[in-house]
């Protein structure tokens, strides 16, 4: 399965990561690696639908979901919402500030099998936020990304410690 290559990653990985979760399975499964404890976990609504679709009431509808499954597992309330698709309105301001988030998250490096892609030129830098996606290839991936952060002399950290 998709995730079946997460068992590859050494139990000795002790990065900061957080998980941005759609779903209740994904916390649980994710939580269960030895790698993945003291992850954090942020909000990416319920159901990764595209949120500038939707009516307000139903933005706010998706966001406080996904705020309460992340807070149902974790115990602690999101205060990062990354938004599926990058997509968003007014009203997803809005909704997201109904829902108790302090900070809506852009990404500006990804990883996937094609390499690191930063959305501006030059390689990944201190205070870059990157993502990496729940698919077959996360743990060559992650390995990708930790050895060309190990090259630059970076590693990662918890987004929540680096915002006001």
């Amino acid at each position: 399965g998709i995730f079946h290559n997460l068992y590859t990653v050494p139990a000795n990985f002790r990065q900061p990561v957080q998980f941005d979760q759609s779903g209740f399975f994904s916390m649980r499964f994710f939580s269960s690696f030895d790698w993945a404890r003291g992850a954090t976990f942020g909000n990416h609504a319920r159901s990764h639908v595209d949120l500038s679709k939707l009516s307000y009431l139903n933005q706010r509808r998706e966001i406080c979901s996904g705020r309460n499954i992340v807070s149902n597992f974790s115990g602690s309330q999101p205060i990062l919402l990354r938004l599926p698709f990058w997509k968003y309105t007014a009203n997803t301001i809005k909704a997201a500030k109904a829902c108790n988030v302090s900070h809506i998250v852009f990404w500006n490096a990804s990883v996937d099998s094609a390499g690191i892609h930063r959305t501006s030129v030059g390689s990944i830098q201190r205070g870059d936020i990157i993502r990496l996606h729940y698919t077959s290839n996360l743990a060559s991936e992650l390995k990708v990304l930790l050895a060309e952060l190990d090259k630059l002399g970076l590693h990662t950290g918890y987004l929540e410690d680096y915002l006001r």
